[in-house]
């Protein structure tokens, strides 16, 4: 009986162990660690935001037009849309212009820069997929096609080269001789069916 304990002592710890070391891999940035009381003041924010815009009678393309902050940034505060949220340094200055531009008392905004992105956290999470490839801008994009245009014309010489072994196709260029040889020939054979028929 004490043995199966000992292995079942020696099993949780093991399972201890792997917990812990899982945990102490992991990296919690604070602002991570969901807050309900941050997201409730930037729900408020993206709100008054809104309000403030409908009460001057401002559409989102005319709010932008005066404060030249693309329409999609103005969308992306007041849905909420975290994900399309520019980087804090810009957002800053967008939010004290837009806080000018729709009298909204100073800061009422700034608990919209606690979703804000960070250039560091954008670095991070890029991940090299077929997907985020730009084919011709990017220099990825371009090694990729040139190997795939390379690889193209190899693949397309082999099966000439196998066509060409098989005797389906030639090689060697065509003379305009033989070509009017075969012309003459199908001519004389049309004019004797024709006399046959005859």
């Amino acid at each position: 009986m004490e043995s199966s304990t000992h292995s079942r002592y020696n099993l949780n710890m093991e399972q201890l162990r792997k917990i812990f070391n899982y945990f102490t891999k992991l990296s919690i940035n604070e602002a991570e660690i969901i807050n309900p009381k941050k997201d409730d003041e930037f729900h408020k924010a993206c709100q008054l935001l809104r309000k403030q815009r409908e009460i001057y009678l401002l559409s989102r393309k005319e709010l932008s037009q005066k404060t030249k902050i693309s329409v999609a940034v103005i969308e992306a505060i007041e849905k909420g849309w975290t994900n399309k949220l520019p980087e804090k340094a810009f957002l800053k200055t967008m939010l004290e212009i837009i806080e000018i531009e729709l009298s909204i008392s100073k800061g009422s905004l700034r608990p919209i820069l606690s979703k804000a992105n960070n250039p560091n956290e954008l670095k991070k999470s890029k991940v090299f997929t077929p997907g985020n490839i730009d084919i011709f801008r990017s220099r990825k994009g371009t090694l990729i096609y040139f190997i795939m245009i390379f690889t193209s014309i190899l693949l397309l010489n082999k099966q000439q080269e196998k066509l060409a072994s098989s005797h389906t196709i030639t090689i060697s260029p065509l003379s305009i001789h033989s070509c009017l040889d075969a012309e003459k020939e199908a001519t004389q054979e049309e004019e004797q069916k024709t006399e046959i028929r005859k």
